[in-house]
């Protein structure tokens, strides 16, 4: 978990992120006017590109989104120190004949290891044992906005 404390004549606070990507802000204001609840939550959002890809930490993870050309694709990066089995699910939350998700399990240089369609209200997933390294989830849709949930499982192999 990191955290930052956030100091100013008018607010003072504490913003933390957990290890699932989720922030955590307490705000203080002081004679500053403004109106802030005491205590507010967001999530840190998955990067357009790898470069900014949310880095997954622990052996499980699950994330609710959505990707679509407003949001653009999601990108989730994971680190394998030693060989690993991985599990990822993509759970499509569209209408039955909505939409469809797309997911891609990708090497750091950005090759397809493999790649999976998902229609609406429905959940398909990729098992396989990797090699140490550094991979990625890639997440999109074909233009319209389509809600998921994405669910990552690691254990030795």
């Amino acid at each position: 978990m990191q955290s930052a404390s956030l100091h100013s004549s008018r607010i003072t606070g504490r913003a933390v992120f957990s290890t699932d990507g989720a922030l955590s802000t307490r705000l203080n204001p002081t004679n500053s006017g403004l109106n802030f609840g005491s205590h507010s939550s967001f999530r840190a959002s998955p990067g357009n590109n790898r470069s900014t890809a949310l880095k997954i930490k622990d052996r499980k993870f699950s994330r609710k989104d959505r990707v679509g050309e407003e949001e653009g694709n999601d990108y989730y990066r994971f680190d394998l120190s030693r060989r690993s089995k991985v599990k990822i699910s993509v759970q499509n939350g569209e209408f039955l004949f909505g939409p469809s998700v797309t997911f891609k399990l990708q090497r750091s240089s950005g090759s397809t290891i493999e790649s999976e369609k998902v229609t609406g209200l429905s959940e398909d997933s990729i098992r396989k044992t990797l090699d140490s390294g550094i991979y990625y989830i890639r997440v999109s849709s074909g233009g319209e906005s389509v809600p998921y949930r994405l669910k990552y499982e690691r254990s030795d192999a």
